[in-house]
């Protein structure tokens, strides 16, 4: 491997450190400094591992951060510093005014030192710095030819640093002559030690490498980076007699980028390195943004990052009339000026939950009127304010960049597959299915900026649609974005016109999966820690329900005693000024019949629908939801006992965001929604003991104290034994499909999907707790024979893979198994803590029935 010229030096050390120090120095980079305005550009500094920063000499190298061209020497300088953590970067001075000093912009064919400095001088609140004495450090005379690479001098120190071959004890020793102060040894190795010939470690000496390879002694490389990158691969000799050993495997490396370009300006890679914003700078930033941050921001920039995919990219010009929305698993350590918030959707799949949060602005971003999505891997370096003008003015729902390199979704499937992206088989199927609707477009688009229009009628439709693809077909959305919204009939806005896209658009930075980290970019490793809700705020939320309408439904055929238990359950709990009770009796024979009539006439709004032959489930469920006009029905089993302001924390959580459509409670015998235990015996779903010396109500309250603050889980299915529906679904879906599923077994699963698929979410109501008993209407084998029928028709409709899917990433959901975890442990110990004297079982089994509610009747 010949030596690397893009280390190779060509100016003093020595004069470098002086002319820090010189006064026309210190006065120039005075001279400079400017007050930085509100959205303006941050001074870029290198990112690297932390280093030694707190000596005078390093002191000073760090506040300069670069040495501007003076007219006595032949070059510039510029030294790049590591971003440590920001609480030990930050001084006092540095938090009350940390001001940016820009560097003048340099000509194109020029590589201009960029300075971050405080906005008074350079030196100010650093000791005077005694020239002599920075110059008698060097005293020794140091070859032009042998100087280390200043140019970057930190980032090269750091590399050495982590090595096996750099000792900094045994470096400080033989550097007794030339003593190094507080700067790190390292750097000093790489500023003066390698020219000097001092030996950075026992193991290595770099005279006696540059002795044994002409070639890099003629390069002027700094001979432990050469043989750290390229000599111990290619078995260069170290020791004099060595023998030449066989080069070692050459390690895997980063794809070339593509060649710098006006195509890719602003693209960045490891191969071209960006130089990111000081953390001082970002922080002075953050300050400023929320000291003038509009009380109600209209525009809102959202990303993701889901298991630290991406470094977080901080972005260096910042709108104080945009909020900037952060969507992550593991929040990171310094959030900048992002509000941070957990990921909605759990998927198995990390892309399919970025990709969620991309395709629900509507939910997720209702409050603003344009919702801004940047890929994670995207930074704002430059004003976006006029796209988002132009794209406001367009009137269209969507905005978004037309793809720079391809023009057709053929053509794009054809990439993804040459590249990996994604399951062939399941491109080439999407992309058959897409010809055989006879599709075809020659406006492809790269989403990795979208602009959306919240509130505009055609946005919902082509999101859902989109989403639907997404979810069935490939995660390359990119491929389903056109006819998304084709069937949608919407069309996008160009935020850009070929050839300019985010890869060259000046104010963008585009990188490569992730080719560099960012000054702070640590995440917290634990992830988010589930905090429960305040009582105070759990009751307010509670009240601020009370006046919604609501209807209850409850199918009947049958279960007299259940039945009872049930109704006085419903009727102890609810509001019966808002509350109405919808009995639709389906054949039940002459005792559930009287029970339900007597019920009927001595409660308060109620009504009783009678079925002389029994219609089944769909049919029966589906007149009540025809009967309903409240805000928010829930379709309810016979054989369920509810608890206390179960209905009201249900529409807490179906109206705590918009478009939410779908929401039930957990259980214990409810599937994925069970506690402690969701999985299956044979011929039947989970069913679980309530926890020993607990009742129905007693585990409510448990739930409200272990669930996360807002008692909500996004889910792709939601269990049928108690399902609250929004008049807004209703009204945009219609009820339960009798044709497919017409004596049940399947028709929840697929209101679920198909409510999805109009835009809707769902979601699990983790504070609130229904006991179900799991009752049988059915015989064992006419069961089990119309759940293999419901089963196969709903994979017809919505595919296996879909429906697999959906069902594992809900038995999957982190906080739901959190949940399940902590009930186990209840199980194995009573509500005071004291040892249960039952012992657990791999499948619980029905306990006695909860005790009945005061005032109702037994039998």
């Amino acid at each position: 491997m010949q030596p690397d010229p893009a280390v190779s030096p060509r100016a003093n050390a020595s004069d470098a450190v002086a002319d820090a120090s010189d006064p026309i120095t210190q006065q120039t980079l005075a001279d400079a400094a400017v007050k930085p305005t509100s959205g303006s550009r941050a001074a870029p500094a290198r990112s690297r591992r932390p280093a030694r920063r707190d000596g005078f000499l390093a002191q000073v190298l760090t506040s300069v951060g670069a040495l501007l061209p003076l007219p006595r020497n032949t070059g510039s300088l510029r030294i790049r510093f590591a971003s440590g953590p920001l609480r030990s970067r930050m001084t006092d001075a540095d938090a009350k005014a940390s001001q940016r000093l820009e560097a003048p912009v340099p000509p194109p064919d020029q590589c201009a030192a960029a300075v971050s400095a405080a906005e008074s001088p350079a030196s100010a609140g650093l000791p005077p710095i005694d020239r002599d004495a920075a110059r008698a450090q060097d005293h020794a005379s140091i070859p032009a030819g042998r100087i280390a690479p200043v140019h970057d001098g930190q980032a090269l120190a750091d590399e050495i640093a982590g090595s096996d071959l750099f000792d900094a004890d045994f470096y400080v020793t033989r550097n007794q002559g030339h003593p190094i102060g507080d700067m790190s040894p390292a750097l000093h190795y790489i500023l003066f030690g390698a020219a000097r010939g001092i030996a950075p470690s026992e193991r290595f000496d770099g005279n006696l490498y540059l002795e044994l390879n002409a070639d890099v002694q003629t390069s002027g490389m700094n001979p432990l980076i050469h043989y750290l990158r390229h000599g111990r691969a290619e078995g260069r000799p170290i020791a004099k007699g060595a023998a030449q050993r066989p080069p070692e495997p050459a390690p895997k490396r980063a794809k070339s980028a593509p060649a710098f370009d006006e195509a890719n300006k602003s693209t960045f890679s490891r191969r071209r390195l960006y130089e990111f914003a000081a953390a001082e700078r970002l922080e002075a930033d953050r300050i400023r943004y929320f000291a003038a941050r509009a009380d109600r921001c209209r525009v809102g920039i959202f990303t993701a990052n889901v298991n630290a995919y991406e470094s977080i990219k901080y972005h260096e010009y910042i709108n104080p009339g945009h909020d900037y929305i952060l969507y992550t698993d593991q929040p990171p350590l310094y959030p900048h000026v992002y509000t941070v918030r957990p990921v909605p959707l759990y998927d198995q799949d990390p892309t399919r939950r970025v990709r969620y949060i991309k395709n629900h602005p509507h939910l997720l971003m209702a409050d603003y009127e344009v919702a801004v999505w940047i890929d994670s891997n995207i930074l704002i370096r430059g004003d976006i304010e006029p796209i988002v003008q132009a794209f406001k003015e367009s009137g269209e729902p969507i905005g978004t960049i037309p793809h720079p390199l391809r023009r057709s979704v053929y053509e794009e499937g054809e990439a993804c597959i040459k590249r990996s992206k994604d399951d062939a088989e399941v491109i080439r199927a999407q992309m058959l299915r897409y010809r055989q609707e006879g599709f075809d477009c020659d406006t492809l688009v790269e989403s990795c900026m979208i602009l959306y229009r919240i509130g505009h009628p055609q946005l919902m439709p082509a999101m859902a649609n989109w989403w639907k693809e997404i979810d069935g077909g490939s995660r390359r959305d990119q491929l389903s974005f056109n006819i998304a919204l084709a069937r949608a009939q919407a069309s996008f806005h160009p935020v850009m016109q070929r050839p300019v896209s985010a890869r060259n658009h000046p104010a963008l930075a585009f990188f490569h999966h992730d080719c560099d980290g960012t000054p702070i970019s640590a995440f917290r490793a634990t992830g988010w820690e589930p905090i429960p809700a305040r009582r105070d705020d759990l009751e307010c939320r509670i009240g601020a329900q009370a006046e919604r309408s609501a209807d209850i439904v409850i199918c009947v055929h049958n279960a007299p005693d259940w039945v009872r238990r049930c109704l006085a359950s419903v009727a102890a709990t609810r509001n019966a000024e808002r509350h109405r009770i919808i009995l639709i009796d389906d054949g039940s024979g002459a005792e559930t019949a009287d029970l339900l009539q007597s019920f009927a006439a001595e409660t308060d709004n109620v009504l009783l629908v009678r079925h002389d032959t029994a219609l089944g489930y769909t049919r029966a469920a589906n007149v009540g939801l025809k009967l309903s006009e409240a805000e928010f029905v829930v379709l309810l089993n016979s054989d369920t006992v509810v608890t206390t302001h179960w209905i009201e924390k249900l529409m807490d959580v179906a109206f705590s965001k918009p478009h939410i459509g779908l929401v039930g409670p957990l259980s214990n015998a409810a599937s994925n929604q069970s506690l402690p235990d969701h999985r299956s015996t044979p011929g039947q779903t989970a069913v679980n003991d309530l926890p020993p010396g607990m009742e129905p109500d007693d585990m409510n309250a448990w739930c409200e104290a272990h669930a996360r603050a807002d008692g909500c889980v996004h889910a792709p299915l939601v269990h049928g034994f108690c399902l609250g529906v929004t008049r807004a679904l209703i009204d945009r879906i219609g009820v339960f499909d009798e044709e497919n599923f017409k004596l049940g077994y399947g028709e929840e699963d697929d209101y679920c999907f198909r409510a999805v698929d109009a835009g809707f979410a769902l979601a699990i109501a983790t504070h609130t707790f229904v006991y179900h008993a799991k009752t049988q209407s059915y015989g064992a084998d006419r069961r089990k024979a119309l759940s293999k029928a419901g089963n196969t028709r709903l994979r017809e409709l919505h595919s296996s893979v879909r429906v697999d899917r959906a069902t594992r990433n809900l038995a999957e959901d982190p906080e739901l198994v959190r949940l399940r975890t902590l009930c186990a442990a209840l199980h194995r110990a009573g509500p005071h803590g004291e040892l249960a004297v039952t012992e657990p079982t791999d499948a619980p089994g029905v306990t006695a029935p909860p005790a009945m509610p005061d005032g109702m009747p037994d039998g």
